[in-house]
């Protein structure tokens, strides 16, 4: 096997494309097993999601909340903090920067802009909480996070049947609707796709370029993968434990603005459909690589959208999409298993040191 081959095969984006198109595969299966029509329940599985501008539009501005969590999460990993409190982050960004866009008429651009600010400022300063005391008290991240998810989306709830409830809500939780200069444009007509996808993208982008082109990314990576090391050549590896944690929060606390300002067009209780948690399959599916964490929100994306396409036009209940979702998360784990074992092996035993027996030179 030449070297080029080799690289090729170890690469993030090759194992991704392994993953996915097995997953895609078994729900093929699975759909042709269970449709009176196989060809045409496929057929609306796969392409349906491209058949027009409206359904493109759909899929894409459906992956955007995906790439942002997908984001916050990889770049999470990457420094070595496991941020599982993205969903808490992403609530709390939206509520946030939804009170900036109804409360303040600075202008409509200069108002998103504060507004995204605000949202990212909000998911930051929830995140702060669990990176210090991860950073400098020896606490658990991950139970902290998970659990400051449901205080985060109980307080959420709170705000939309108080201080930001809207006067004619009619019972429901939910707050004014955004005013039309105060969001997000929109991009494919007549579908809901908005400028906040490009943002998601381009921040991939820059964070990639952060993470491997400066040395401030450099000692984030070096704190996360080796904290002995680092702190032998002048690091501090509890500041950057805390300065990725910080990180992580403001991307998915602006994800959850960039939503509501693009597509919802107003907060409501239970916005989110698990984005929080769909991002860690992201960031694991693609081995935390930020410029590939777009193509695989598209990807997830396009398997939500065709599982809608084929319950619309055939007899396949959208269901059997839990299918491609179960087996996305099997074949990662195993992946990431796998990772881990070999590294293990690749590390070097030191051999038991032997005494010499008696008389010998």
């Amino acid at each position: 096997m030449s070297v080029r081959r080799a690289r090729i095969m170890a690469s993030d984006a090759f194992g991704a494309l392994i993953v996915m198109i097995a997953s895609v595969l078994i729900g093929v299966i699975v759909v042709a097993l269970l449709s009176d029509e196989p060809a045409a329940a496929v057929d609306a599985m796969l392409l349906g999601p491209f058949d027009g501008r409206y359904q493109i539009g759909s899929m894409l501005a459906r992956a955007t909340p995906f790439v942002f969590t997908g984001a916050a999460l990889a770049l999470s990993f990457r420094v070595g903090v496991f941020n599982l409190g993205a969903e808490g982050q992403l609530y709390l960004g939206a509520a946030a920067g939804t009170a900036v866009a109804i409360e303040f008429d600075l202008g409509g651009p200069v108002t998103i802009v504060v507004a995204c600010l605000a949202g990212a400022a909000a998911g930051a300063a929830w995140a702060a909480v669990p990176g210090a005391l991860r950073a400098y008290a020896g606490a658990n991240e991950i139970v902290m996070t998970l659990m400051l998810n449901f205080v985060a989306i109980l307080f959420v709830g709170w705000l939309l049947s108080g201080p930001l409830a809207d006067p004619e809500r009619l019972g429901f939780p939910q707050s004014e609707t955004i005013p039309v200069d105060r969001r997000l444009p929109r991009l494919l007509d007549p579908s809901n796709l908005h400028l906040g996808f490009v943002i998601a993208c381009v921040g991939c982008l820059l964070l990639h370029l952060a993470l491997t082109r400066t040395t401030w990314g450099l000692g984030l990576r070096l704190s996360g993968e080796n904290p002995e090391f680092a702190t032998y050549v002048g690091l501090r590896p509890r500041r950057s434990m805390l300065v990725g944690m910080l990180c992580s929060g403001a991307a998915a606390g602006l994800g959850g603005i960039v939503h509501i300002l693009g597509d919802q067009l107003r907060l409501l209780d239970g916005f989110s459909a698990s984005y929080g948690f769909i991002g860690i399959l992201i960031a694991l599916l693609v081995r935390n690589n930020l410029l590939l964490v777009p193509l695989a929100a598209v990807f997830y994306s396009w398997v939500i959208s065709g599982a809608q396409v084929m319950e619309e036009t055939t007899d396949v209940p959208r269901e059997v999409v839990s299918v491609v979702q179960g087996v996305l998360f099997l074949l990662v784990t195993a992946t990431a298993l796998t990772a881990f074992f070999r590294r293990r092996a690749a590390v070097p035993v030191e051999a038991p040191e032997t005494s010499q027996p008696a008389g010998v030179a």
